[in-house]
């Protein structure tokens, strides 16, 4: 398959390699205050966001990872990851503090070690006459085959709005946090963006 046109862009994800079905590394705090949060869809001139979130779970194994796998299906990141990619340039996003109990009732937090990273703005990268694309009868995307972006600067963190589920890094970003050794995390090449 041949992906060459256009800039390279990589797929970030949660690794899921030895994990057990419906193994999160942090569940949400169940508190009213943060059940009402569980749908946050977040866009451009969102306001307010929370000042913090809450969420338990196992601070040993939490400790080792600079991604984790929540039961809400935010991308929770460690502030080390989102440093490493905010120095490789600007791209729209908003962040949430996370404060993270442990499930063992240990009694101890870790506190300003991870963020909520939302993105605000999706950017119109995909280049659809090149990409092959299925379209279902109502004209939305039903799947792309080939992935091909359009020649431009690609922010280091973007969503396209042709999909807005996966989180999509330029090549600048992706080899970073490869190269990084960053924990808990799958870049996935072009090729299988949004493949399971």
């Amino acid at each position: 398959m041949n992906t060459s046109a256009g800039p390279r862009v990589f797929e970030l994800r949660c690794d899921m390699k030895g994990r057990k079905e419906e193994a999160y590394d942090a569940v949400l705090d169940q508190s009213p205050e943060y059940t009402s949060l569980r749908f946050l869809v977040i866009h451009e001139g969102y306001e307010p966001l929370p000042n913090e979130v809450w969420f338990w779970g196992s601070l040993d194994r939490i400790r080792n990872l600079d991604m984790l796998l929540v039961d809400v299906g935010w991308t929770v990141i460690s502030k080390k990851m989102l440093d490493a990619l905010e120095a490789l340039g600007p791209f729209p996003h908003a962040v949430i503090p996370v404060q993270i109990k442990d499930a063992s009732d240990t009694g101890e937090t870790l506190e300003d070690q991870y963020v909520v990273l939302l993105v605000t703005a999706e950017t119109h990268a995909l280049d659809r006459e090149r990409s092959e694309i299925t379209y279902m009868p109502n004209g939305r995307i039903r799947t792309v085959k080939k992935w091909v972006f359009k020649d431009m600067d690609l922010p280091p963190l973007f969503k396209i709005p042709e999909n807005a589920g996966p989180i999509l890094l330029s090549a600048l970003a992706g080899n970073a946090l490869v190269d990084g050794a960053f924990k808990g995390i799958h870049v996935l090449p072009q090729e299988k963006i949004g493949r399971l």
